[in-house]
């Protein structure tokens, strides 16, 4: 789907299923209203290191104070054994409160 098209289905549409580079390149753009976000699902988050898209998605709505009004889901899947490892990559991801 081209961003104009995604464009209208951001204003006339609620539920998307994107991947988080979708979601950062539009929100980037003033594509998506990101004060409309209100549920972020953040599938297999142990990824996201750095500038990750999810990073970027999280630092957006933060930025314009979006994150105040909205509900996060944050799924992740890792073996026990990594759980050391799986702290320091969760605290990658910005806190949305």
């Amino acid at each position: 789907m081209q961003p104009s098209e995604r464009g209208r289905a951001w204003r006339d549409r609620r539920v998307f299923y994107l991947t988080p580079q979708v979601v950062c390149n539009d929100l980037s753009r003033s594509i998506c209203p990101a004060d409309a976000i209100k549920c972020l699902i953040i599938d297999e988050a142990h990824k996201a290191l750095g500038n990750h898209s999810y990073c970027q998605v999280v630092r957006e709505l933060t930025k314009v104070g979006c994150h105040r009004d909205m509900r996060a889901c944050v799924r992740v899947c890792a073996c026990m054994c990594e759980a050391d490892g799986l702290d320091r990559e969760m605290s990658a991801l910005p806190r949305l409160c």
